[in-house]
């Protein structure tokens, strides 16, 4: 099986990092004073997120019958959340940016997420207007304040204080 032979995205990405390291994943915008991301940072937050989405998963908040929903501009950090679902195996519906109050409903209604991550301010009114519901809302981002309907990302990541990295390895 696919499982077994350790051919699946996440796999082959840790198997990568830990060969790249410091070599540059991401380039970029030059209003973002990092410069970069390297294999070795896309890594620990892989890994960060991935111990959070397992013990969310643990939680009984996201299952296989409640994905996670992401919904945001193409960003480093939306690409980084979705490697660390396909490291532990998290299903998860991207929404996209362009989508409009009226899709964005729908497809939370279709798919009943049990948590959706909102990318950034525009991604944050366009939920409001889509009027749409999720038991667990929270930022993409360390960036944005939380406020009384989109709880800080910190808030998930704390969350995974009671898993280790190799659990979130050995889902992959």
């Amino acid at each position: 099986s696919v499982l077994a032979s350790d051919y699946t995205v996440g796999a082959l990405f840790l198997d990568r990092a830990r060969a790249l390291g410091d070599r540059t994943l991401f380039l970029l915008p030059p209003d973002r004073k990092e410069g970069r991301v390297s294999w070795a940072q896309a890594e620990r937050r892989v890994l960060e997120i991935g111990r959070a989405l397992l013990a969310l998963r643990a939680q009984a908040e996201v299952d296989a019958g409640h994905p996670i929903a992401l919904l945001g501009a193409n960003s480093p950090e939306l690409a980084l959340f979705d490697l660390a679902c396909l490291v532990t195996g998290t299903a998860n519906v991207p929404i996209p940016a362009s989508s409009t109050p009226g899709q964005i409903a729908e497809i939370v209604a279709l798919s009943a997420p049990g948590a959706v991550f909102l990318g950034d301010v525009q991604s944050r009114a366009a939920w409001a207007a889509a009027s749409a519901r999720a038991s667990r809302v929270h930022w993409l981002s360390e960036s944005f304040e939380p406020d009384e309907d989109v709880a800080s990302f910190r808030s998930f990541l704390d969350l995974g204080d009671s898993c280790t990295d190799d659990e979130v390895r050995n889902a992959a």
